[in-house]
Parts: C-alpha cells; sequence; structure tokens
C-alpha cells in the first residue's frame, strides 16, 4: 500500500520488467494506492485506476487523476 504515486508509479513499472505482465496503481476507498495486476481488473471494476503500464510510453498519468 501506498499513500506516495510516485512509489506507487516506480513499483508498477518496476514489476512490469520483472515480471512481464502490465500493472495498474489504483486508489482504494480508504485513499490509499495499491498496485494491481492489469489483467484482473475489469471495466465494470468499482476500482478506480490512476495509472496504468500498459500505455506508458511517455509516463503518462490518465486524464481523469489530473
Amino acid at each position: 500500500m501506498f499513500t506516495d504515486i510516485g512509489a506507487a508509479i516506480e513499483e508498477a513499472r518496476w514489476l512490469r520488467i520483472k515480471k512481464g505482465h502490465d500493472y495498474a496503481v489504483v486508489q482504494a476507498e480508504s485513499g490509499v494506492m495499491k498496485v494491481h495486476l492489469l489483467r484482473w481488473l475489469g471495466v465494470t471494476s468499482k476500482i478506480r485506476v490512476m495509472f496504468s503500464t500498459k500505455e506508458d510510453g511517455n509516463g503518462t498519468v490518465l486524464p481523469e487523476v489530473r
């Protein structure tokens, strides 16, 4: 669990390199951020995705977070 988005993004990128799968930084209802495997987060998921390594060409944070 993370309280700093920079640290959470760094962890997601590291996991992407180490394991070869896409990861997402998600925000729980309590406000803390967690790193989850992206393929387990469906469209109907109530979890808010803040960052994804799938589209991380330039380290882009999703626009909804701004």
